[in-house]
């Protein structure tokens, strides 16, 4: 397993920039000075900055662990105009995951704790609308991150956030459906603390499909400063044989200097 974490190009993130640097060049030197392996790029404004981004990644021998999210409205809006943009921005950030030679993309289908969907009685209620749209979009990018040689990370999100996609099994459902190894699952330990009834065994028993976790404590501050058990997940992962990145994706309590150093060894003595 490496260690990975979350960086902007140009700020504008639910999550700030934890790592130190005004530029995204700056951030890079910051992470290989702390001892992280990776960078997980939030793909807003990766488009337009791509030239740059792929000159500072070269310049510092940083890899480019995956995308994160980046794209504009959501797959499951209910106005159609906001779906298709989104669904374009999908195509362009699989693209872009392909040329940075990443995993791919991480994803979360909608945050809502309702569809948006119409509601088409009796043939389908807004839910059955909302699988049905959600299944047909996934089997169209799929097919198109399968073409690049890139994967879509599906994210399960707490209940407070979405109604569609909350567990490793919701997730396990649709790509069982969709049946398609392009598609696998982000596993999110601050999202998996509020739904999963015991995450070691969840991790066991869909572990086969987790492609990327990010690591996030329970107050959704770095590992180490809340109050998750990190050891009985840390094993599970082990025993399914997860070889990808730990990419922090979350806030900080304190000086970033002081922090994350301290945060990369506390992740290095999870993995050994």
């Amino acid at each position: 397993m490496k260690l990975s974490i979350v960086s902007t190009l140009r700020g504008g993130f639910f999550f700030p920039d934890i790592l130190p640097g005004a530029t995204f060049r700056e951030r890079l030197v910051s992470l290989k000075r702390f001892g992280f392996d990776a960078v997980e790029i939030w793909g807003k404004w990766l488009k337009e900055d791509l030239d740059s981004v792929q000159a500072a990644l070269k310049a510092e021998s940083v890899p480019c662990g995956n995308i994160c999210s980046g794209f504009r409205g959501n797959l499951l809006a209910g106005d159609r105009e906001e779906r298709m943009i989104c669904f374009q921005d999908f195509h362009d950030l699989l693209e872009l995951a392909a040329k940075l030679e990443t995993t791919g993309m991480v994803f979360v289908p909608l945050f809502d704790k309702r569809p948006q969907m119409p509601d088409l009685s009796p043939l389908w209620d807004p839910y059955e609308v909302q699988k049905e749209v959600f299944i047909d979009m996934l089997g169209k990018l799929t097919q198109r991150a399968e073409s690049l040689g890139v994967k879509l990370f599906l994210e399960p999100v707490n209940r407070y956030e979405t109604h569609v996609v909350k567990t490793l099994q919701d997730a396990a459902e649709y790509i069982e459906v969709v049946g398609s190894d392009a598609l696998r699952i982000t596993a999110d330990f601050f999202h998996m603390n509020l739904e999963e009834a015991d995450m070691a065994e969840s991790i066991r028993q869909y572990g086969h499909l987790i492609g990327h976790v990010h690591m996030v404590d329970s107050n959704r501050f770095l590992p180490g400063q809340g109050h998750t058990d990190f050891g009985p997940s840390m094993k599970a992962l082990k025993e399914v044989g997860y070889s990808g990145n730990l990419s922090l994706e979350c806030f900080a309590k304190g000086d970033s200097e002081t922090v994350l150093p301290q945060t990369v060894a506390f992740m290095k003595n999870l993995i050994a």
